[in-house]
């Protein structure tokens, strides 16, 4: 959306009275609005405004620029509007449209809805632009935005609109100038967008700094159009005393004025007068209603005040005997009260000592639960210690038994060489051994014979065994070879045989 207009400054200032009237050439039909007659209506105005702005406006209000990020056909563009300033282009390459962006900035609107008649968008046909148009233009994607710089009483700082969706923008409020923005939105190294630029990062940084996310036309009014004594005046644009909603179209409208002059002044200005004209009617029936409203107020609450000392007075016996039991109660309460708090300052020593005591005990539980686990494990050694000395007491025990037949048996064979050396007996048990290993040897030789004798039995029967089965196939043979001869000659053949 772009139209060719007459380039002339913009800045808050003129929003004021003091450059409203200053002399603007229209591009259509040449005509001079320093005429006698527009310089009275123009008076009639300043007085108007200064009725509902605040008296330091002029002084200490204004945008210094305005940067357009993908917006209103810039890639990236700052605007300084804080001086002079003169916008050279051909026909519908954006320059009013850049301009016309200081109305989506000033008003307290957050969508396009009913465009027409909010932000009077048109071309130089003077027709007026759709939202879809309008959207389209100022926030074709999600990464454009619209930031402004503001100079108020406060000092400097930046307002960022941007795009929700559905033809709608909300704004973010940084308490810092717009250099302290800047990086997070252009890389003036690279000559190019931040490498994170997105609204995600720029509320990230909004809450850093400890500045507003306003969503509501209501949050606007109050922050945009409040005064020094509010909390957020640090964000004001335009201080309006009253912040009502007919100030805040006067100011719409005189700003529509001061941006449209040279347009169509006989339509635009009658209506901007008419307008500060019936906002001050409107006040001046607003504060007599108010005056009497608060007559009204001020009697019910005399009359109040008049039934209460009516009745304080008929009920003062009541009241003394009452306020001397409640001065006796106040007393015994004062006095419980006391008790209670010594009594509570005792039981807290109580019970930090009692904490104490239970992380003593517990310490104490926790060393005694260690001694006892460990005096268990001792009585398990010292059970399989006891198993261990019981099984070699038993085998030791029948060693003994053994060591005890054997010493028997040495005493027996003693008894027997009672009367000799122990030369001797080993000398006699020596022969005598020797006499057992020979007949040992001879028994050994017997038992060897026996073991032979039986071997070649063994023997001689298998032989016999062997015989038997031959003659018994001897005899199958015979038998078989005279199944096989002639009947004459089996018969000579048997005869032979038993022969």
């Amino acid at each position: 959306m772009a139209t060719d207009f007459n380039t002339h400054h913009l800045s808050v200032n003129e929003l004021t009275a003091h450059n409203i009237n200053a002399p603007t050439m229209d591009h259509n039909d040449n005509k001079s609005l320093d005429s006698p007659l527009i310089d009275n209506d123009l008076n009639d105005l300043e007085r108007g405004v200064d009725d509902y702005l605040n008296d330091d406006f002029r002084l200490n209000y204004s945008l210094n620029k305005i940067v357009l990020v993908n917006s209103a056909s810039h890639a990236y563009s700052e605007i300084p509007i804080d001086e002079p300033l003169v916008l050279l282009g051909k026909n519908n390459r954006g320059k009013t449209s850049s301009l016309a962006a200081t109305k989506l900035i000033l008003y307290p609107e957050v969508n396009f809805n009913n465009c027409e008649s909010k932000f009077n968008f048109t071309n130089k046909a003077n027709d007026p632009y759709s939202k879809e148009e309008s959207y389209k233009h100022y926030f074709p994607i999600s990464e454009s935005f619209i930031a402004v710089e503001v100079k108020n009483h406060a000092g400097l700082f930046t307002m960022l609109l941007y795009r929700v969706g559905d033809y709608k923008y909300h704004r973010l409020f940084f308490p810092v100038p717009y250099e302290e923005i800047k990086p997070f939105i252009w890389n003036e190294q690279t000559n190019y967008f931040a490498d994170e630029l997105g609204i995600k990062s720029l509320i990230e940084v909004q809450k850093k700094l400890g500045g507003l996310h306003l969503t509501t036309k209501q949050e606007l009014q109050n922050v945009m159009y409040g005064n020094r004594g509010s909390k957020t005046s640090h964000f004001c644009v335009v201080p309006i005393k009253d912040q009502k909603e007919a100030s805040i179209r006067s100011f719409v409208k005189i700003y529509e004025l001061a941006f449209d002059a040279g347009k169509d002044e006989k339509k635009k200005l009658p209506n901007a007068i008419a307008t500060i004209i019936e906002m001050q009617r409107g006040r001046d029936k607003e504060k007599l209603n108010e005056n009497v409203h608060d007559l009204k107020i001020e009697r019910a609450q005399l009359f109040e005040e008049s039934l209460k000392i009516k009745s304080l007075t008929e009920n003062k016996d009541d009241y003394e005997f009452i306020q001397k039991q409640f001065d006796a109660l106040h007393l015994d309460a004062k006095h419980a009260v006391l008790e209670y708090t010594a009594f509570l300052r005792e039981f807290k020593l109580k019970q930090q000592q009692y904490a104490q005591d239970k992380i003593a005990i517990g310490a104490r539980k926790e060393d005694i639960e260690r001694e006892r686990n460990h005096a268990i494990e001792e009585v398990k050694q010292v059970a399989n210690e006891i198993t261990r000395l019981g099984t070699l007491h038993k085998a030791l025990k029948e060693e003994v038994a053994q060591l005890q037949q054997q010493k028997i048996k040495a005493e027996k064979i003693l008894g027997q060489f009672s009367h000799k050396s122990p030369q001797d007996i080993i000398a006699e048990m020596t022969i005598q051994r020797h006499r057992y290993d020979e007949t040992f040897k001879a028994m050994q030789a017997k038992e060897n014979t026996v073991i032979l004798i039986q071997q070649k039995n063994k023997q001689k029967q298998d032989l016999e065994e062997k015989i038997k089965s031959a003659q018994n196939g001897l005899d199958n043979h015979d038998l078989l070879l005279a199944n096989q001869l002639p009947s004459h000659s089996a018969h000579i053949s048997s005869f032979l045989m038993s022969d």
